[in-house]
């Protein structure tokens, strides 16, 4: 029995790419040794093979199926402006975007989730036609009322009347006095 690895692989068999048939493989297993061998099925011409998806990957066939009609708004004549200033240049740009609205959709409240059916692809659709912008202002509206209701209620105090302080009018108020000393320095007289 043979062993392989990903350093030691099975010697492999090129076929000529002219052929119209290619092999299809299947794994077999000896019941007397228990040797695992990839024998030959069946044959496979190519150029059928090749054909098979061809519709899936006709471009027109794909912009059906998402539903954007590229090709007869580019037909019909009419100039369309598209600001392009905000999409991402790279990959990268790209992959952060989408983490960041991922990380909003997960902040957001169990109500704002309800309106967009607990669907994050909803959500980013809702980007488009401004919907999310309207929320999350009215939401952030209502957080800054609700701030401002709770802080109100903390700092203002209930109105007490202020208490003057009680004075003995029968005693005199003595304040204590301060004295003063005379020094003479460098010929000024200075109180001190």
């Amino acid at each position: 029995m043979e062993f392989y690895s990903n350093t030691r692989r099975p010697e492999r068999k090129r076929e000529n790419f002219t052929n119209k048939l290619q092999n299809v493989y299947r794994k077999e297993i000896d019941k007397l040794t228990g040797e695992r061998k990839m024998v030959v099925d069946k044959k496979v011409d190519i150029y059928e093979k090749i054909q098979e998806y061809a519709e899936e990957t006709k471009i027109s066939n794909i912009l059906q199926r998402y539903n954007v009609d590229m090709l007869s708004r580019l037909k019909e004549g009419e100039t369309q402006l598209v600001d392009l200033t905000n999409l991402p240049e790279n990959l990268l740009e790209a992959m952060v975007t989408i983490d960041n609205a991922k990380y909003l959709w997960e902040r957001q409240s169990k109500d704002i989730k309800a309106r967009f059916d607990n669907d994050f692809k909803k959500f980013i659709a809702g980007s488009e036609n401004g919907q999310i912008m309207d929320i999350l202002q009215r939401e952030v509206q209502t957080q800054a009322e609700r701030f401002n209701t709770v802080n109100q209620a903390q700092y203002v105090a209930p109105q007490q009347p202020i208490q003057q302080p009680v004075v003995d009018m029968q005693q005199p108020i003595q304040q204590p006095v301060q004295q003063t000393q005379n020094t003479n320095v460098g010929g000024m007289s200075t109180n001190v």
